[in-house]
């Protein structure tokens, strides 16, 4: 079965990536997997976020879990049948590239429209590492 990775950082795709996945779906019959990486070694660099992240850090799962929960939602009301959820935690390029690899995805599709500047200036460092160290073709939806 043809895989689709879909790394996701926000509660809503945007209608230009729902409009890929669609198609990747449906007209090819993909699995999509719905991944969020909760950057766990970033917050274990900083002593205040460490606190908070061992103290809190099930509460986190939990809030990416919702996440992923509700863009699989998502994309079963536009019509994509074959969704699964993942939530990792890690360096997030690091995690999207070894998934991708490791499971053997066929393409990777990254969202990197409708954030912030600073979501944006992360997304993109994200977007840039997983281009340049995936195997994995990798589509960037801007």
């Amino acid at each position: 079965m043809n895989k689709l990775l879909l790394p996701v950082d926000g509660e809503k795709l945007s209608e230009r990536t729902l409009d890929y996945v669609k198609e990747f779906s449906t007209t090819q019959g993909y699995e999509v997997t719905v991944l969020h990486v909760i950057a766990y070694e970033e917050a274990l660099s900083h002593p205040h976020l460490a606190t908070v992240f061992g103290l809190h850090g099930e509460t986190f799962v939990h809030v990416a879990e919702e996440m992923v929960s509700k863009i699989a939602q998502q994309l079963k009301a536009a019509g994509v049948e074959n969704v699964k959820t993942k939530v990792l935690k890690g360096n997030p390029a690091a995690e999207i590239v070894a998934l991708a690899e490791g499971e053997e995805y066929r393409i990777v599709l990254m969202n990197t429209h409708g954030f912030d500047a600073t979501k944006r200036l992360m997304i993109g460092s994200v977007t840039n590492k997983v281009v340049h160290n995936c195997y994995v073709p990798v589509l960037v939806i801007q």
